[in-house]
């Protein structure tokens, strides 16, 4: 609870929310279909983010992080073939054209959920990265693929708002590349990165054009 709106962010109230933070891989396992109790889980954490958006949104702007243009542009990537860079730049104007503002939580994981023995979600924590976004769509980019469908559909119960599964996609894509552009000299981490933006670029063809290619 806020003591003091105007010097916001300054003072807090706060309580111990009971649970624990959960680890979705370990929810999710190898499994190829995901349990009912699983698949619960993610509608709760659609409808917990799809709260903490409703309840930000009238927020000050005030000393407010600013994620600025995070999420919303994929800039070329040197040792990328030209067909690759081509695609982040249709994923950028994609992106620019479909992506909506709102105040984010900056770090939306398992770790930052609480939920007790029965699977109830009971609380979200850690706002140090939350603030201002042009693409609210940044929140989704940490759920697993296989429980993003769930995700979604606890989100819009709760919010109201149709989401564009493309989008989750698209973010990620503007945010590994903005990542791989900062592992200049970290030869492992960069090639892992480009792989994982491949997996990505993936699941977009349908609107690049682009296929990547696989793995050898």
């Amino acid at each position: 609870r806020i003591l003091n709106k105007k010097d916001f962010c300054a003072y807090y109230r706060m309580t111990k929310i009971p649970g624990t933070p959960g680890k979705w891989h370990d929810l999710l396992g190898k499994r190829k279909s995901i349990k009912p109790s699983v698949q619960d889980y993610f509608r709760q954490a659609g409808r917990i983010l799809a709260q903490f958006h409703k309840v930000t949104a009238k927020l000050p702007a005030e000393n407010l992080t600013n994620w600025g243009d995070d999420g919303l542009c994929a800039a070329p990537i040197a040792s990328l073939k030209d067909d690759a860079n081509e695609a982040l730049s249709k994923v950028g104007k994609y992106l620019r054209k479909h992506a909506k503002p709102g105040f984010i939580h900056g770090d939306f994981h398992g770790g930052n959920i609480l939920s007790d023995n029965t699977g109830h979600i009971t609380g979200l924590i850690d706002f140090g990265r939350s603030g201002r976004c042009k693409n609210f769509i940044v929140d989704f980019c940490n759920i697993p693929d296989a429980a993003m469908p769930y995700f979604i559909e606890g989100y819009e119960q709760k919010s109201r708002r149709k989401i564009d599964p493309d989008m989750a996609s698209m973010t990620s894509i503007s945010l590994h590349a903005s990542y791989i552009s900062y592992l200049k000299d970290d030869v492992k981490r960069r090639n892992n990165a480009i792989r994982t933006l491949n997996g990505y670029l993936g699941k977009v063809t349908h609107i690049t054009g682009y296929t990547p290619p696989t793995a050898s």
